[in-house]
């Protein structure tokens, strides 16, 4: 991987390329309204991987009292295999 790989917190910008990549990673379906939902509410993080401007992963969690509970996490396939999903889940698992 060329190009330093960034950990974003997800925003409604990241929606579109978030559910493209979930489509790509053939995870059921959460639509964009889904996901924007979910941006809204408490006890949420939702991380994005990007890499040259470009999101290669993502991953989210809901907390529930002292419960973290992963809801989701994708990696586009072509950058599998390459550490992405286990800074994400690092990353949520520090937050938690």
């Amino acid at each position: 991987m060329s190009g330093r790989l960034m950990l974003r917190r997800m925003t409604a910008h990241h929606i579109d390329s978030v559910v493209r990549l979930s489509e790509a990673c053939e995870l059921p379906a959460w639509s964009a309204d889904t996901f924007f939902r979910e941006l809204q509410l408490e006890r949420r993080d939702y991380r994005v991987a990007v890499l040259r401007r470009r999101s290669i992963g993502f991953g989210g969690m809901m907390t529930v009292l002292d419960d973290a509970h992963l809801m989701v996490m994708g990696v586009d396939p072509a950058f599998r295999r390459r550490g992405v999903a286990v800074l994400l889940f690092g990353s949520l698992l520090e937050a938690a």
